[in-house]
C-alpha cells in the first residue's frame, strides 16, 4: 500500500527530494509540502483512518457477486469514523428505493470480459477478416 511506504520511508523520501534540483515546479512544490511540520501528522491521519478504504477498493475491483460487493460497502460504512467522510459517504449510500431500482435496470448483465471476447469472436467470423487469406504470388 502507498500509505504504508510513505509513512515507513518518509524521511529518505524527504531527503531524496530536497537533493533534486530546482529546475522543475513540480519538485520545488514537493520541497515545499516536505518542509510543512503538519505534514507526518496528516499523513498518519489518513494512514490510521482511511487504511480500510485502500482494502475495500482493492475487493472491489475483483470479480465478486453482487452480495459480496454490498457486504464491502456496508462494512466500510460502519468502519468508517471521519465524521465528515462518513456522512458524505452514507448521503451517497442512502437511495430511495425507485432510484435503487431504476439504477440497477440500466446496468449491463454481461462483464467487460465477455464483451472483448464476443467482439474478438465477431470480427474473426466477419467477411472482412483481410488479415487472414492467403497472399497472392506474383
Amino acid at each position: 500500500c502507498f500509505l504504508n511506504g510513505l509513512g515507513d520511508h518518509f524521511k529518505g523520501i524527504g531527503h531524496f527530494i530536497k537533493s533534486l534540483n530546482d529546475d522543475n515546479l513540480a519538485i520545488v512544490k514537493a520541497k515545499k509540502l516536505f518542509k510543512d511540520p503538519k505534514l507526518p501528522g496528516q499523513l498518519a491521519f489518513i494512514k490510521g483512518n482511511f487504511n480500510q478504504l485502500v482494502h475495500a477498493i482493492l475487493s472491489l475491483q475483483e470479480r465478486l457477486s453482487l452480495a459480496e460487493s454490498i457486504g464491502i460497502l456496508e462494512m466500510v460504512q460502519m468502519q468508517l469514523t471521519v465524521e465528515f467522510f462518513a456522512s458524505k459517504l452514507n448521503s451517497t449510500l442512502e437511495l430511495k428505493d425507485d432510484q435503487l431500482a431504476l439504477l440497477f435496470s440500466c446496468t449491463p448483465i454481461t462483464s467487460v470480459d465477455c464483451k472483448k471476447v464476443f467482439s474478438k469472436l465477431k470480427s474473426l467470423l466477419s467477411d472482412q477478416r483481410t488479415s487472414l487469406t492467403e497472399a497472392c504470388n506474383t
